[in-house]
């Protein structure tokens, strides 16, 4: 009657994988510089590593829009150089065992489109041509 040897770890991994979920994403231009960009987001659980994404547009959840990979950093911030001047769509995701969901902000979407429009009608009689129908 012998004794039973404890089983063998065959793997040095750990038994739940953590996925890496980054927040607090905050995307603010530089001033002076409007082609940069400071982002920063708290630092995620198990991220080894983040991505950075970059597109154009207003939605980030538009499942048309096309995103380019910018930067990868092992940091919780970063600078970066701004491919679109106007409607600028970023997303960071870390990077561990697993790749966490993408975290979103956008830059400029919330400036009005009153520049691209004609200016004839506000120098009407008209007190409140932008507001009617």
């Amino acid at each position: 009657m012998g004794v039973t040897a404890a089983p063998i770890r065959t793997s040095n991994l750990p038994r739940l994988i953590t996925i890496p979920v980054v927040s607090g994403l905050m995307a603010r231009r530089i001033p002076g510089d409007n082609s940069r960009a400071v982002l920063a987001w708290r630092p995620a659980v198990g991220a080894e590593s983040y991505q950075i994404e970059m597109a154009s547009g207003i939605d980030p959840a538009d499942p048309t829009v096309t995103w380019t990979r910018t930067a990868d950093t092992s940091a919780a911030n970063y600078v970066i150089t701004l491919f679109f001047a106007a409607q600028t769509l970023i997303r960071v995701r870390g990077i561990g065992l697993a790749a966490g969901p993408w975290m979103a902000a956008a830059l400029g979407t919330l400036i009005p489109n009153m520049w691209n429009t004609d200016a004839t009608p506000m120098w009407t009689a008209d007190a409140n041509p932008m507001w009617s129908s």
